[in-house]
């Protein structure tokens, strides 16, 4: 089980000027004086996790450390008894040096869920009998991921030697500042981690920390493994953050990100991954699988992926963006509207801009949605099919929705078709937009004409056809989507 430390933290990173920077104390000094009067840990036998050679007890090795977190910034002193030094050349994984890992604990739980999801999945799939053509694709993709997965996803490690720092993934430059001082009976090794460039992060707070120190000894010069190991976790195993021990933070802590990831986190689910010396926004990867009948049709979970956002309007102080069903509008970070019972596809979602206008203290918006009806396809009723729907929204010049209005003009499910009405009665009847994702094809684009709108739809029933005209004038847009039947 975790172990839990709680401390208070306050504040938010103070980016130093190239002057206070000049003027700062040196490491050491500076690790100290954040440390305060943070208790010192010490490590005993049952500390000792890996014993390749017999350990001698503490004077061969054991570990002393304290640590706390700091207006953002992580701080460890750490002194290491070792009567044997053998610190090797650079960052040599064979030699005497000190292991950190850092990670969120938001991540870690993330990542344990998709890992929980593909496991119970491959169970299901392996109780479900003889083994047939879509099975086997199925179980291949879960393997696929599987095997993804059993990296350690979200953790960074610090391997910290006298000379050199070895970090996976590689920080933001800068982020991470360490010193590391042989001694006559070991070594000791401060710290300095920014951690809003040096681990991987699940949202715009964080809440809290994870850890484990270890001191890594090897007595040997000629050895080719590292010999024997101390640790802050008496359960330690290589990578694995159920052992690791938590800090709680009294107050999470906002660390600084941009308004562009800032927007991210609040539109798409998952997190800020650090991957060679950046951070990213990624999100759960799906895979689509459809058997040969189309009956057979499931969403497998896939490997992290940078998600596909439709950006609509992206300007200095006003966005307009989509991910699947939610939809993010204003300046700043912006605020998401969860569109999906106004939409009624099921995926393969594209989405279009009719008109934006303001007036009245607000900003109108129509939009246009459509996507297939069934996700994945398949040769079943509708697996070919699509479903679009136009959507009005009121907006406060902040970007939440005041009045949301949404009509369907085609659905397979509905038997629903569409034509453009024509100036002076009639319809065009035309296809105006033929195109496809998935295996469904969108043959009707909504559009406006002299600042128009005017559709025609056709709803097939047991009663026989029901039609409705759909009409938006962008002289008016407070008026929204006007919607009125119209004689058979």
């Amino acid at each position: 089980m975790r172990s839990v430390i709680r401390i208070l933290t306050i504040g938010s990173i103070v980016v130093a000027t190239a002057a206070a920077m000049a003027q700062a104390p040196a490491l050491d000094a500076e690790v100290e004086s954040a440390l305060g009067a943070a208790a010192w840990t010490d490590t005993t036998a049952a500390h000792v996790r890996l014993q390749r050679t017999p350990w001698r007890g503490p004077d061969d090795l054991s570990l002393r450390y304290r640590l706390t977190v700091h207006e953002g910034v992580f701080y460890l002193q750490a002194r290491v008894r070792d009567d044997r030094p053998c610190f090797g050349e650079g960052a040599a994984l064979v030699s005497d040096h000190l292991e950190v890992w850092l990670a969120d604990p938001a991540v870690v739980k993330e990542i344990d869920v998709l890992r929980a999801a593909v496991d119970d999945l491959g169970a299901d799939m392996e109780t479900g009998g003889e083994a047939d053509s879509f099975s086997r694709k199925v179980n291949a993709s879960l393997s696929a991921t599987r095997r993804a997965l059993r990296r350690p996803l979200g953790l960074t490690q610090l391997r910290l030697h006298p000379g050199a720092c070895a970090a996976d993934p590689e920080p933001v430059a800068g982020a991470v500042r360490h010193l590391f001082r042989p001694e006559a009976e070991g070594y000791s090794v401060w710290l300095r981690v920014e951690l809003a460039g040096a681990i991987s992060r699940g949202g715009l707070e964080l809440g809290g920390l994870l850890y484990l120190v270890d001191a890594l000894d090897v007595d040997d010069p000629a050895a080719t493994v590292q010999e024997k190991l101390v640790s802050s976790s008496t359960s330690r195993r290589w990578a694995d953050a159920a052992t690791f021990w938590e800090m709680a933070f009294g107050t999470p802590v906002r660390l600084p990100m941009t308004d562009e990831t800032a927007r991210m986190a609040r539109l798409v689910p998952g997190y800020l991954r650090l991957a060679g010396g950046s951070l990213q926004w990624v999100t759960r990867g799906e895979d689509p699988q459809s058997g040969s009948y189309g009956i057979e049709r499931m969403l497998l979970p896939a490997p992290y992926v940078r998600p596909t956002v439709t950006r609509l309007a992206d300007e200095p102080d006003w966005r307009l963006w989509l991910y699947e069903k939610q939809l993010l509008v204003g300046p700043g970070e912006g605020v998401v509207t969860d569109l999906g019972e106004r939409i009624g596809a099921a995926g393969g979602w594209t989405y279009g801009l009719l008109d934006r206008a303001a007036g009245g203290g607000c900003v109108y918006v129509l939009l246009w949605v459509i996507g297939c009806s069934r996700w994945p396809g398949g040769s079943t009723m509708c697996g070919a099919g699509t479903e679009g729907d136009l959507i009005w929204l009121c907006l406060s010049p902040d970007g939440k929705a005041l009045n949301v209005q949404s009509v369907r003009y085609e659905s397979c499910f509905e038997s629903i078709e569409t034509e453009e009405m024509e100036p002076h009665g009639g319809t065009r009847g035309e296809a105006m937009y033929t195109g496809g994702d998935g295996g469904c094809e969108y043959e009707f684009q909504p559009v406006l004409r002299d600042g128009r709108l005017a559709l025609v739809t056709t709803r097939y029933g047991k009663d026989g056809l029901k039609r409705v005209a759909i009409r938006y004038d962008r002289r008016h847009p407070e008026s929204g989507l006007i919607v009125e039947p119209l004689p058979r």
